[in-house]
């Protein structure tokens, strides 16, 4: 019999500060993910390598000693496009927010940040992630052929959809 609770998402925390990585573990089990904690840049590496599958949503330091949060993001990206990565920095600069931004990262936010905040913002992520997915679904969907009564759902029979 197949479980009715939903799975529990899980999403990576990269910092090399550990009461804010705790903080973040804190505040994403209470809002229902579970955080796969990272201390720096090369474990957060072998985290998204191992992963079994790719984390759709990954909050991570800009600075830390072993390097990047933009190239955490790079790796993310490249082992899926799809997976959302949001930045945060206590040396927020125009030029941090543009190269963040310019890499494909989701968001861009300044330490100390408000709890509620990062909160709906990983919630928008997670939608965003959720319909990228959902998209790449259907065009893969069209791409072999499927009959449109699998695009369309169970709503109106497609045959009796009038198209002006």
């Amino acid at each position: 019999m197949a479980s009715i609770v939903p799975p529990v998402i899980p999403l990576l925390v990269v910092d090399d500060e550990p009461a804010l990585r705790e903080m973040l573990e804190i505040l994403l089990s209470r809002e229902g993910y579970r955080a796969v904690s990272a201390p720096g840049y090369q474990v957060a590496l072998e985290a998204i390598a191992q992963a079994p599958q790719p984390f759709p949503v990954i909050l991570t330091d800009l600075a830390m000693p072993d390097g990047s949060g933009l190239d955490v993001l790079a790796a993310a990206k490249q082992r899926s496009p799809n997976s959302e990565v949001i930045l945060f920095t206590a040396h927020n600069t125009v030029e941090n927010a543009i190269a963040a931004m310019s890499a494909g990262a989701f968001n861009f936010i300044t330490k100390p940040f408000e709890p509620a905040a990062l909160a709906a913002l990983v919630r928008r992520a997670l939608e965003k992630h959720a319909l990228v997915e959902e998209n790449s679904r259907l065009k893969a969907q069209v791409q072999k052929g499927s009959p449109a009564s699998e695009l369309l759902g169970n709503g109106i029979p497609y045959d009796l959809l009038i198209l002006d």
